[in-house]
């Protein structure tokens, strides 16, 4: 695939079973990825200014921050990152702001293999880039 071997990944989730899940979801397909777990608004604004990282995973909301806002708060600070939305509770309307607000994908936990196609084509993009 040509890309980094190890992948850092801010993921905006409240329950760590899931960031497992979808990391060795990825890990599976060859994508090692360090997750960097924010439970919080706070954990998340912490992590998004100490860290760098290669992509984003993120709920629809954990404590005082809604995926909504997370997008937007990665967008202004860092354009280039894909942005992927795992959510348990999809919802249409949800998936459609958050791709005109410039979402790379939208994945349902309820379909989470859709996760490895996702990450592979968002990585192409930024390697064209």
């Amino acid at each position: 695939m040509g890309t980094k071997s190890e992948l850092h990944v801010l993921y905006l989730e409240l329950n760590g079973n899931d960031v497992q899940k979808a990391c060795g979801l990825l890990a599976d397909a060859g994508i090692h990825c360090i997750p960097i777990q924010a439970s919080s608004r706070n954990d998340f604004l912490t992590a998004m200014e100490n860290m760098l990282f290669d992509l984003v995973f993120s709920d629809d909301r954990v404590p005082g921050l809604t995926g909504l806002e997370a997008l937007s708060l990665v967008r202004e600070r860092h354009p280039q990152i894909p942005f992927l939305f795992i959510t348990g509770a999809p919802n249409d309307e949800v998936a459609v702001e958050a791709m005109k607000k410039g979402a790379t994908d939208y994945v349902a936990k309820q379909r989470l293999p859709r996760l490895v196609p996702a990450v592979e084509r968002a990585l192409k993009r930024v390697q064209a880039q």
